[in-house]
């Protein structure tokens, strides 16, 4: 398994890492170490779709219901599995340990980088909004 991806926050306090185990054409496998919720204010999507297991640990997800359009909170934790669509917005609410939360992950292989934040009903996106969230903060 290579880590393949970390993401620090503006502390340089780890926050993710994302480990590879097997790729093909279509798809990757990767194992992922969440040591921290989200802490941009908005729910962000991602760019290709994916399932998810939590083998330790676990957290509060707030997601976009696509079809009513309302907002859900649910808690997921050791042994739960979902699935999230290209597009669909969320983001991780609350870790719930003093320990990582580790996951498997399969998700389907992507060059797009159509990935951002729902802000005031609006995609956003990351690049522009890491820009604005950025000059906010200075």
């Amino acid at each position: 398994m290579n880590k393949i991806f970390e993401v620090r926050d503006r502390n340089g306090e780890l926050y993710f890492e994302r480990f590879l185990i097997r790729e093909t054409e279509d798809y990757e496998l990767l194992y992922h170490k969440i040591y921290k919720a989200d802490k941009d204010p908005h729910l962000h999507n991602h760019s290709w779709w994916f399932r998810t297991t939590i083998v330790k640990g676990g957290y509060v997800e707030r997601r976009i219901n696509n079809v009513s359009g309302t907002e859900l909170k649910r808690t997921w934790l050791a042994g739960d599995s979902y699935e999230m669509w290209k597009g669909e917005y969320h983001k991780i609410h609350r870790t719930m340990f003093d320990f990582p939360t580790e996951t498997i992950v399969l998700r389907t292989k992507t060059d797009e980088d159509t990935w951002g934040y729902l802000v005031d009903g609006k995609h956003v996106p990351h690049v522009e909004y890491r820009k604005l969230i950025n000059d906010r903060q200075e």
